[in-house]
């Protein structure tokens, strides 16, 4: 009956008075849970542990604890998946126990079931569904964190897997991790994995060769996520997985251009309402690299900051995977791709002489002529507005990002004139108006270093302001506002309502907009993203596999706040 009333069946369990551990038995065998029996009775704790152990079934699965008072449990709030208690003795505090957004108390009695409560989701807590949080690419997905600002403000609540070996090289730039519905999802190397976000448990696994995609600041991810499902591109199809389970429900099919030059890959992939977005773009037009020199993407070199396009974009409808409409007009720049408002937006080029070549990795000059940002509607894929923007060319990288009606589009680019000055190279800051088109405004200012990311940096978007290391404008007006200490290392920066997460002396920080920022020593990111805040946690799988600069723990953490 327990096990029926259930959508869930990994995770961790807890049977509160079990005696000799029968139930706690039963839903061990009957399950994939973690079960742990509890009781004040140590004769029948010990009875049952000897019980069990002579079944050769007691362990890291199934175990027993004597606990003296139950209305004291030494155990983490927020962690327990299942807890299944007696009505006629049930301890105190046991809801405080369960995660948030599902978690479970059965409590019964000798007629069975009498009564089943579920743990909502925790006031104030976001989720981070695409690359950078949502589909406009704005590196906020509403987390507030409970206010919590610095890292002594958050207390650990879980540690462990994945580990160093699941993961590629620390550098290599990949998709970052996704996070919703009290789950946390990542790539490794071939894999996909699925975690609860309150207590670490490894859900399921996707063995995928060839499912990594590097570079991503130069392309775009390869996976978004919605209340159900994953969607995942692989080479030529998008994978539909179930989030609880990790089955994989459909395989949709890349749609070509209408006059196709040789076989295409599934580019971009976004969520919006019921629609998913795709690109095509051509075979092996995305990074696969992630060692050595051809994968140390820090470079400056042509090899290495080609930017991945796209022939065409498309929508198919999410459930079925019937196409609802396909725009072609130029090469599309696929780390522009974004959307908001019931529109997608994005940069082209139509010169006649890129959109003739034969790959779609480009370092071309002529990428840069004849440039358009175009907003269609999402619905339909009709144009609504197009503009020809002056921006300084994205010699480096080039990204766009979305939010309150309004598009800013950031570019870097090395200025071997300003080497006089030591100055290497710029940013510029361009905004436009996402509903009607226009011009609002723009800025220039040199790149805080040349190395470890100084020059690659990207937007983020919060509450009214843009954030662009190591400078923070008005998104409205452009003003810039004065602050100190916004400066970092090799990785880009997500944000929640009061703080950037960063890689900033080379451990996990939190900085505020006021200058004041904390850290976890010897915890260190990837070199691009791997800690985000969802779920009214900090997440922050492991990351720095393979790096040289320093001694890390090398380990997965959900840090909480300790504020209830």
């Amino acid at each position: 009956q327990i096990l029926a009333r259930l959508k869930f069946n990994k995770g961790i369990c807890i049977v509160a008075g079990c005696g000799e551990g029968q139930l706690a038995y039963e839903l061990a065998k009957n399950s994939k849970l973690y079960v742990m029996g509890i009781d004040e009775n140590l004769p029948k704790i010990n009875s049952g542990r000897k019980k069990l152990l002579d079944a050769g079934v007691y362990g890291p699965r199934l175990n027993l604890r004597y606990i003296a008072d139950l209305n004291h449990m030494p155990f983490i709030s927020r962690s327990v998946n299942l807890i299944v208690a007696n009505a006629s003795d049930m301890p105190a505090g046991l809801e405080n126990l369960l995660v948030p957004d599902g978690g479970t108390l059965i409590i019964y009695n000798s007629n069975g079931i009498i009564d089943i409560k579920k743990r909502d989701k925790l006031k104030g807590t976001g989720t981070w569904t695409h690359m950078y949080a949502n589909i406009g690419n704005s590196g906020y997905g509403g987390e507030t964190l409970a206010g919590a600002k610095t890292v002594d403000e958050l207390a650990t609540q879980w540690v462990g897997r994945p580990g160093p070996r699941f993961r590629q090289d620390r550098q290599g730039r990949e998709a970052a991790p996704l996070a919703i519905n009290g789950r946390l999802f990542e790539e490794g190397l071939n894999h996909i994995v699925g975690i609860d976000a309150y207590n670490g448990t490894i859900l399921w696994t996707i063995e995928a060769e060839g499912v990594n995609r590097f570079n991503v600041l130069r392309d775009c991810a390869n996976w978004c996520a919605d209340e159900k499902y994953i969607y995942l591109a692989v080479r030529n199809r998008c994978w539909k997985i179930a989030e609880n389970n990790g089955k994989i429900t459909e395989f949709y099919p890349v749609i070509s251009p209408a006059k196709p030059q040789g076989k295409y890959d599934w580019g971009y992939v976004g969520r919006y309402d019921n629609i998913l977005l795709g690109s095509a773009t051509r075979k092996g037009s995305a990074y696969r690299n992630f060692w050595g020199g051809a994968g140390w993407y820090d470079w400056k070199s042509d090899a290495i900051r080609a930017k991945v396009c796209s022939d065409n974009l498309f929508a198919v409808d999410a459930k079925s995977g019937k196409r609802l409409w396909t725009y072609q007009n130029g090469i599309i720049l696929n780390s522009t791709i974004i959307a908001g408002k019931g529109r997608i937006f994005f940069l082209e080029s139509r010169n006649k002489k890129i959109i003739a070549k034969k790959k779609r990795r480009i370092a071309d000059a002529g990428l840069w002529n004849d440039l358009f940002l175009v907003a269609l509607d999402i619905k339909t894929g009709k144009k609504i507005w197009e503009e020809n923007p002056d921006i300084m060319p994205g010699i480096e990288v080039i990204y766009t990002a979305y939010s309150d009606n309004h598009i800013v589009i950031a570019t870097s680019k090395l200025k071997k004139k300003a080497k006089k000055r030591g100055i290497k190279g710029y940013y510029n800051l361009t905004v436009y108006d996402a509903s009607k088109g226009g011009f609002l405004w723009q800025r220039n200012f040199p790149w805080p270093s040349d190395n470890h990311g100084g020059h690659l940096n990207r937007p983020v978007i919060i509450d009214g302001m843009v954030y662009l290391r190591p400078r923070i404008f008005t998104l409205n007006e452009g003003n810039e506002r004065k602050t100190s200490g916004f400066w970092g290392a090799c990785g880009t920066y997500s944000a929640y309502k009061y703080a950037l997460i960063m890689r900033r002396g080379g451990i996990v920080t939190l900085w505020q907009p006021n200058g004041k920022a904390s850290g976890w020593r010897r915890l260190r990111p990837n070199c691009w993203m791997s800690t985000i805040p969802a779920c009214g946690m900090v997440l922050s799988p492991e990351g720095g596999g393979g790096c040289s600069c320093g001694v890390w723990m090398e380990t997965s953490v959900g840090f909480i706040p300790k504020k209830k």
